[in-house]
C-alpha cells in the first residue's frame, strides 16, 4: 500500500477525489474518483443532494483504498458561503440550501434596511452579494428557521463531520460569508443580534491544517481503512491559491465555474475604489485574498448543457474557434446567475447594447469567452488602480484553462504576460495543508 493523502475537492458542478504522495521531490497526484454535483430543484428552492456527495465521498475513498493507497490524511474543500442548520442531536434540518436560490436577494434587500452596504463592506472587507451566507442566515432567521438551530456549520465542515470529524468551521470559508469582521476574524456582534443566533452557534472557529477528527467506524467499514481529517483551506480558492504558491507578485485568475481574480495582500483593502468595484477581502494561509467574482465558466456550463448537451467539446471548440463574432455582454450581469434559459438571457443582454445578434450557437458560445476575456482585462485595470501597482504576469489555473477557446483569447488580448499554472491547483493546495500539518504534529 501507498502512504498518501487524499483531497475531497468539491465544486459546484463536480467533485473529485484525488490521492497524493511524493515520489522523491516531486508530488504525484492520482484521481480516484469523479462525479458530477447539480442543485436539486424543490417546491422549497434549490438545494445540494447531500446524500448523494456524502456516498460519492465514500466511494472516492473505497476507490483510493482497492486501488493500493493508504492516505493518512484526508482534507475536504468546497466553494463558499453554504451551511448546514444542525438540531440539538447534530441531524439536518431540512436540506442545505443552494447559493444561486433566489432567496438571497430578497433578503439582503431587507438586511440593508438595517446596515447600509458601505457599512457592511468596512465591517467585514467582503462585497454585498446575493448569495452571501449572511443574507441566507436573514432569510432563515425571517422564517423561524433558525429558532430550532442548534448549530450552523458549513458545507465542507459538515462532510467532515459526516466522515467523522468535531463539528467546527475553519476560517477560510467562514471568510467566505459576510459574517466575520475583517479586523477582529471573529463573528460580528451586530449581525448575531439581528440574527437572534449565539456565537456558540457558529462553532469553534479553527485555522487552516488543523486536526479535526478520525474517520467514524462506520465510515471505517465502508472504506477499508482509518485517517486522520484535516481542517485544510477549507475554501477551494483558497486552497488553489496555497497550491499553485501565488507570491505577492502576481495576480491570479482562478478559473472555473466562477473565476476569481486578484492578489494576495498583507491586510484587507477597504478604500471606496475596492467598495466600487465589487473586490472582497477573503482568507487565506498567509494574509488576504483580495479579489472580485466574476461569473466563469457557469455561463458556458449552462449554454451547452442547454444547446449541445452531447456535443464532442473537442469538435465544438474547434469551430467556435473559427467565429468572427464581435458582440460582447456584462459577464456579471444579475440575469446569468440563475435564469431559466441561458440562451435568451444572454441574447437580451446583447440587444441592450444595440450589437448585430449572433447568427448561430456557435457565435453565441464565442459572445461568452469574449465577454469574460473582456471582464478579466477589466478587473486586473480596476485592480492595479486600487492598489496602485502595475504588475507584469497574470497566473491562471484550474479547470478553466483546459479550455482552448479562453485560453486562446487570454493570451490575445489581455496585456500581461499569462503563466498557466496546475489544472488541479485545489486538490494541490488541499494535500499540501495535510502535508504541512504532518509537519507540524512531529
Amino acid at each position: 500500500m501507498i502512504k498518501c493523502y487524499l483531497a475531497v475537492d468539491i465544486g459546484a458542478s463536480s467533485g473529485r477525489t484525488i490521492v497524493g504522495y511524493y515520489q522523491g521531490s516531486e508530488l504525484v497526484l492520482k484521481e480516484t474518483h469523479r462525479f458530477s454535483n447539480k442543485v436539486k430543484k424543490l417546491e422549497s428552492g434549490l438545494v445540494w443532494d447531500i446524500d448523494n456527495l456524502y456516498n460519492q465521498i465514500i466511494k472516492g475513498l473505497s476507490n483510493a483504498f482497492k486501488m493500493g493507497y493508504e492516505p493518512l490524511s484526508l482534507g475536504i474543500d468546497t466553494f463558499g458561503v453554504d451551511y448546514a442548520l444542525l438540531d440539538e442531536n447534530n441531524n439536518l434540518i431540512g436540506n442545505v440550501r443552494a447559493y444561486r436560490d433566489e432567496r438571497g436577494s430578497k433578503a439582503r434587500k431587507e438586511f440593508i434596511k438595517k446596515f447600509s452596504e458601505k457599512e457592511q463592506f468596512n465591517k467585514t472587507g467582503i462585497i454585498c452579494l446575493d448569495f452571501n451566507t449572511l443574507y441566507q442566515l436573514y432569510d432563515d432567521y425571517l422564517n423561524s428557521k433558525l429558532e430550532k438551530a442548534h448549530s450552523i456549520v458549513f458545507l465542507p465542515n459538515y462532510l467532515s463531520y459526516l466522515l467523522g470529524a468535531k463539528l467546527c468551521n475553519e476560517f477560510t470559508i467562514a471568510s467566505t460569508s459576510g459574517l466575520l469582521n475583517n479586523e477582529s476574524k471573529e463573528y460580528e456582534k451586530d449581525y448575531l443580534d439581528v440574527l437572534n443566533i449565539k456565537r456558540e452557534q457558529l462553532l469553534e472557529l479553527v485555522e487552516p491544517n488543523t486536526l479535526i477528527g478520525t474517520l467514524s467506524n462506520e465510515v471505517i467499514e465502508k472504506v477499508g481503512f482509518n485517517c486522520q481529517i484535516v481542517a485544510v483551506s477549507s475554501h477551494d480558492t483558497a486552497s488553489a491559491v496555497y497550491g499553485n504558491n501565488i507570491q505577492d507578485d502576481t495576480i491570479f485568475l482562478s478559473n472555473g465555474t466562477w473565476s476569481l481574480l486578484g492578489v494576495l495582500s498583507l491586510e484587507a483593502i477597504k478604500s471606496e475604489k475596492a467598495y466600487e468595484a465589487n473586490f472582497s477581502n477573503e482568507g487565506s494561509i498567509n494574509g488576504v485574498r483580495f479579489l472580485k467574482n466574476i461569473m466563469g465558466l457557469w455561463i458556458y456550463n449552462c449554454l451547452r448543457a442547454e444547446l449541445d448537451p452531447t456535443a464532442d467539446i473537442v469538435l465544438l471548440n474547434e469551430k467556435i474557434l473559427l467565429s468572427n463574432y464581435q458582440g460582447t455582454f456584462d459577464v456579471n450581469d444579475s440575469s446569468l446567475f440563475a435564469p431559466k434559459s441561458m440562451k435568451e438571457a444572454i441574447l437580451e443582454l446583447l440587444k441592450k447594447n444595440n450589437v448585430p445578434l449572433p447568427q448561430n450557437n456557435i457565435d453565441l458560445y464565442y459572445a461568452v469567452f469574449a465577454s469574460l476575456t473582456l471582464a478579466y482585462q477589466k478587473a486586473i485595470e480596476e485592480l492595479e488602480i486600487i492598489v496602485q501597482r502595475k504588475y507584469k504576469t497574470l497566473t491562471v489555473f484550474g479547470g478553466g484553462i483546459q479550455n482552448v477557446v479562453l485560453k486562446k483569447l487570454m493570451l490575445q488580448n489581455i496585456k500581461k504576460e499569462i503563466i498557466f499554472g496546475e489544472i488541479e491547483a485545489t486538490a494541490i493546495g488541499n494535500i499540501l495543508s495535510q502535508v504541512n500539518y504532518s509537519k507540524i504534529s512531529r
